[in-house]
């Protein structure tokens, strides 16, 4: 079972960079925090990914920035509330279960707390004592987000605070391991995958989307497996290979007058059943598996400018020291924001030029 997790900071600008990341590591689970969608500038099909189901969102107020999970369309995911005390508008907790091949629940759960929220305020780490209460003491857990805490000890980093320490208490309590074990946010690490499965856990570091300043993570539980339900696809027609002859005598053979006398309705469904049992018989057609694939406005010139970014922060992360090699990678960074930008407004030119030629057909519009 693999696991991705980053802050995006924003993914709305970032959606092609994050769909292609997708695509490269090919994640069962994706978790992102600090999404910043809103209904009205990012709607539920707009934020859906081939290949991936229509995501869970806790979308983003005028105070908060949130989280959305998105899971392999062949995975059986379900949204479930764990009745715990509301979160406050700046943070977020979005749980839900994903049945394992062996027929165990996981208990996944998505959080966001906020940098705002100040080093000893310990309301939202409360809220998942809470939450992690209600689960039953057998259950499998993650938990992983930005929880924006600091622990000398346990995180490694700078200082120790209030929500550091009530933090790794709650982990204690429940028997939560924190596995991420290296900076994601320059040198502290404040994106934090935990659970309690008794499996070995890979975790990498990759470079962030867009100009996020947060790491992307990815952790590999093995040999947890998932229980995938079928495989989804779609049905071509191969009209190429269709024998017109037969299927024109077909058609020619139908009592029309006796469909069409019916009822509207009653006629509408007939005449469909008519006409695809003609198809099956006379157009030869096969399945084709949905699966992920990069944005449709991907072109070879952002997977140039992402790879050069990606290798200009692995060189950056070996060299955190020297200056060049900074100044490289946030040059690189720019030129991916500037490249993906520019392919979503040719796309759009594109789509617009389309749909003004009064000649375009029914299919294609």
């Amino acid at each position: 079972m693999r696991v991705f997790l980053t802050n995006a900071f924003g993914l709305l600008s970032k959606f092609g960079d994050f769909q292609h990341a997708l695509n490269a590591h090919k994640p069962d689970v994706a978790i992102v925090t600090e999404t910043k969608f809103t209904p009205d500038k990012c709607t539920a099909s707009e934020s859906t990914i081939p290949g991936y189901g229509e995501p869970l969102r806790m979308d983003c107020t005028a105070q908060g920035g949130r989280v959305a999970i998105w899971w392999k369309s062949t995975l059986a995911v379900a949204q479930i509330d764990l009745h715990a005390t509301p979160v406050d508008s700046k943070n977020a907790v979005l749980w839900c279960t994903i049945q394992s091949q062996s027929g165990s629940d996981i208990t996944l759960g998505a959080v966001y707390r906020s940098s705002s929220s100040g080093d000893s305020d310990v309301s939202l780490l409360e809220h998942l004592d809470h939450c992690l209460d209600a689960v039953p003491p057998s259950a499998q857990v993650i938990l992983a987000g930005d929880l924006n805490v600091h622990s000398t000890e346990w995180l490694g980093s700078t200082k120790t605070t209030t929500a550091g320490q009530r933090l790794e208490e709650i982990c204690a309590t429940h028997g939560l391991i924190q596995h991420v074990d290296q900076p994601t946010r320059g040198k502290n690490t404040l994106d934090l995958i935990l659970s309690n499965l008794p499996h070995p856990v890979t975790v990498q570091a990759f470079s962030p989307l867009g100009k996020s300043d947060h790491c992307v993570i990815l952790a590999e539980f093995s040999p947890v497996t998932l229980h995938t339900e079928p495989v989804s696809q779609r049905r071509v027609w191969r009209y190429n290979q269709a024998d017109w002859g037969r299927m024109r005598h077909f058609i020619r053979q139908t009592d029309w007058q006796h469909i069409l006398s019916h009822h509207p309705e009653h006629a509408c469904v007939q005449l469909t059943s008519r006409i695809q049992e003609g198809m099956d018989r006379f157009i030869p057609s096969k399945h084709l598996s949905v699966r992920t694939c990069d944005p449709v406005l991907w072109t070879p010139e952002c997977s140039t400018a992402v790879s050069a970014r990606n290798r200009a922060w692995r060189h950056t992360r070996a060299h955190p020291t020297d200056l060049q090699l900074s100044d490289t990678y946030t040059a690189t960074s720019l030129r991916v924001a500037t490249v993906l930008h520019a392919a979503q407004q040719a796309h759009v030119s594109s789509l617009r030029n389309k749909l003004s030629n009064g000649n375009l057909r029914d299919k294609a519009w």
